[in-house]
């Protein structure tokens, strides 16, 4: 198992109180998406090989933003942050991950 899907499992998935999480890999050969999620009975969260190519911590934040999909967030603004489909807009997610991180 990856250390990402260590982290997922371990950290991610009990911060957020998600019991169960599939998450599968497609080849696409574009940059954008890299990653979605598809709100199944068990949610499916689907990584591309720009996804793999992101820091350990961007892949992270960007699972963290798939996350908060599978709780019920919608994109907008949050708390004067924005949760957006863009990552280099993504206010949000990344205070999340950040808080995930220092144990918040």
């Amino acid at each position: 198992m990856s250390s990402d899907m260590r982290w997922l499992v371990n950290v991610a998935m009990p911060h957020f109180g998600i019991k169960r999480v599939k998450v599968t890999y497609k080849e696409t050969g574009k940059k954008w998406p890299d990653i979605w999620v598809s709100l199944n009975k068990i949610p499916v969260i689907t990584v591309t090989e720009e996804w793999v190519r992101q820091s350990v911590h961007e892949r992270r934040k960007r699972l963290v933003h798939e996350f908060l999909h599978v709780i019920g967030y919608r994109h907008g603004k949050i708390n004067g942050l924005d949760y957006h489909t863009v990552p280099q807009f993504d206010t949000f997610s990344k205070k999340v991950y950040g808080d995930i991180v220092n144990g918040n």
